[in-house]
């Protein structure tokens, strides 16, 4: 029996890739004691304007990489990640590192696992796009994607990734190795090794890295990979000063426009 979608299922259809990024901020204005959810956009023109072009990746499924002896086992493991890298349709590719199959839609930075010891994945390409889960155990299949949308679970199934065990906003799943016990993994990082490849694994994720992961809008949830790029931590720096000035600016035109000069900044939202 296919198990279809229900109440108890996530549905990612992510927002479309390169669109910038839109911010609410919710603002208590002191004059009225009243609250104002305003919403300011960073547009993709403002991006290239201001910090410069991202060079687009020619080749998206290659699956090249040299593991040097010095590398930690975060960087081994996206690694092997990125050598099994196999293209399934469209924008999804499979990957998987011992136990941790994922599968992975490099134009939204969505990135799902699931234990391949439990369940063996199928694609069906006769009715659309579509991947099932079938338990070894009970033979009991899942659609857990269909046309561009994943449907996870919780614990079950296909899982999305968390971010229990990371500050902010950066997602990512934790990798128990057979020899080397729990590894976090960050989702842009997987997404980085993914699609840029050689140069992110080799810069960004050992443990003396001085290079860092940036994303381009300002919205640590969207690893899409336009969106990402490998620059230093001081760079890191003036890209986000660069922008944050932006988005204030942008608020206070908004603020003005409603008639509000007296506030204060309660919350801030990547939408």
């Amino acid at each position: 029996m296919v198990k279809k979608s229900s109440s108890e299922l996530y549905y990612s259809t992510e927002k479309e890739a390169g669109r910038g990024n839109k911010v609410k901020f919710k603002i208590y204005d002191r004059d009225t004691d009243s609250y104002h959810d305003i919403i300011v956009i960073i547009e993709d023109y403002e991006i290239d304007k201001l910090w410069g072009k991202i060079t687009p990746i020619v080749d998206i499924e290659s699956t090249e990489v040299e593991i040097k002896p010095y590398w930690d086992i975060k960087q081994q493991v996206v690694a092997e990640l990125r050598k099994n890298k196999v293209k399934i349709f469209g924008g999804v590719f499979y990957t998987k590192y011992q136990k941790y199959s994922l599968l992975i839609d490099y134009r939204y930075g969505q990135t799902y696992h699931f234990n391949n010891h439990m369940y063996k994945h199928e694609i069906n390409e006769q009715d659309g796009q579509e991947i099932f889960l079938q338990k070894y155990d009970s033979l009991e299949r899942m659609c857990v994607y269909r046309n561009g949308v994943f449907y996870s679970e919780k614990n079950n199934w296909l899982m999305k990734s968390s971010q229990a065990f990371s500050k902010g906003e950066c997602s990512g799943i934790k990798i128990h190795s057979d020899f080397y016990g729990e590894i976090k993994i960050k989702d842009h990082q997987i997404i980085a090794a993914m699609f840029i490849g050689q140069e992110a694994i080799e810069l960004t994720m050992g443990e003396n890295a001085k290079f860092e992961i940036n994303h381009r809008n300002l919205n640590n949830s969207d690893n899409s990979f336009m969106n990402l790029e490998v620059i230093t931590g001081d760079q890191n720096k003036k890209h986000s000063r660069i922008f944050n000035k932006l988005l204030e600016s942008k608020l206070v035109k908004k603020l003005k426009e409603i008639g509000v000069t007296n506030y204060e900044i309660k919350g801030k939202t990547n939408l």
